[in-house]
């Protein structure tokens, strides 16, 4: 029996599906961290108000460089183009719908972690 699982990125605020053109952005409020999918206007949004609030913040921690403020997955921040190509083909052979570009659905990653 053949089986094929779809990954769908979906806008956490309107439920629209964005694929490559949007993100996961985490964050955290009174020491609980949250995450949050957003498609790229979404996202643009989120910044713009965190940057107001930030402005009137005291920095307590954290990267010094703007270029290092991103946020990204730990586990797969800084992989090698070896390693993504092996997400990739395992994440195909257990029949995930995944581009041959672009970037891995959070999703597919973390499976493949658990995995191995």
């Amino acid at each position: 029996m053949a089986r094929k699982v779809v990954v769908e990125m979906v806008d956490d605020i309107d439920g629209t599906a964005f694929g490559d053109d949007g993100e996961s952005i985490r964050y955290a409020v009174e020491g609980v961290e949250y995450v949050i999918d957003l498609k790229d206007e979404h996202a643009k949004e989120l910044r713009e108000t965190f940057e107001y609030f930030i402005a009137h913040s005291t920095r307590v921690g954290g990267p010094k460089h703007r270029s290092d403020r991103q946020v990204v997955n730990p586990a797969t921040a800084r992989r090698s183009s070896g390693e993504t190509q092996k997400i990739r083909a395992w994440a195909i052979e257990q029949g995930y719908e995944i581009s041959s570009r672009g970037r891995i659905p959070t999703e597919v990653e973390h499976a493949f972690h658990d995995a191995h």
